[in-house]
């Protein structure tokens, strides 16, 4: 596949969250430096991204940091970029894991976020018996990709529909939410993360928001087709791994 359908992949992308077209974003760019004026690709390539949603913030934190390098330096500053970024879902996962022992543990998830999928695949490596109740997550059903993605990782999953998560939440010991933007008073995340966090609390549960820093800004924009504000409060608490 060319560069240019690479990229163009990327923005057409409308199922999975911003850490992973980060992740995708910064390989295809990588692939550039291989190539004889390879850079001279950038700007257009940077022209396209600008199309993806900006609710994404890390996408638009990673755009904003990268534009002014445009140019021969640009790949210098990628590796820079990846080397402070690369491990942030190991500072969350230890996050979580020093806040409550996941060993044994049901939990439910909903939407597809790379976040969640990665945090639930190292803890599940540390701690033993970890269960996933995962919604099917319409409109959309994206859930069902995140589901094998788990089961890829190694977990036990069982795939509900949204109607059933009242009941599911019975049997869950906490739920994980991934997070598109948030700020200090609330996080955006897909539609139903409202009642998920309502139904866990109600029953004296937490919900953990597993979120990379780079998502919080000062005013959250979202578009409520698909994504809703849900406040923090006492039983629903950020971890973005930051000190």
């Amino acid at each position: 596949m060319s560069f240019e359908s690479r990229i163009r992949k990327i923005v057409d992308d409308h199922e999975h969250g911003s850490s992973y077209l980060v992740e995708q974003i910064c390989s295809v760019l990588q692939s550039l430096e291989s190539l004889p004026e390879g850079h001279t690709k950038l700007p257009w390539a940077f022209e396209q991204l600008q199309h993806i949603d900006p609710s994404m913030a890390v996408v638009r934190h990673l755009l904003n940091h990268l534009d002014p390098s445009l140019g021969r330096a640009f790949f210098a500053e990628l590796r820079r970029y990846q080397s402070r970024w690369h491990n942030v879902h190991q500072r969350v996962a230890q996050q979580l894991e020093s806040t409550v022992k996941v060993g044994g543990k049901q939990i439910l998830v909903h939407s597809h976020s790379w976040m969640v999928v990665q945090v639930l695949s190292v803890v599940s490596k540390q701690s033993s018996g970890l269960r996933v109740v995962q919604t099917r997550s319409l409109p959309g059903g994206e859930g069902v990709t995140q589901c094998r993605d788990l089961e890829a990782a190694g977990l036990q999953v069982t795939l509900i529909e949204d109607a059933d998560v009242v009941r599911a939440a019975d049997s869950c010991d906490f739920a994980c939410l991934g997070a598109d933007q948030f700020t200090a008073d609330a996080f955006v995340n897909k539609v139903g993360s409202l009642g998920i966090t309502q139904t866990m609390a109600a029953q004296g549960k937490s919900t953990f928001v597993l979120a990379d820093a780079r998502k919080r800004v000062k005013t959250l924009h979202y578009s409520t087709t698909l994504f809703e504000p849900v406040p923090f409060g006492e039983r629903t608490l950020l971890m973005a791994g930051e000190k």
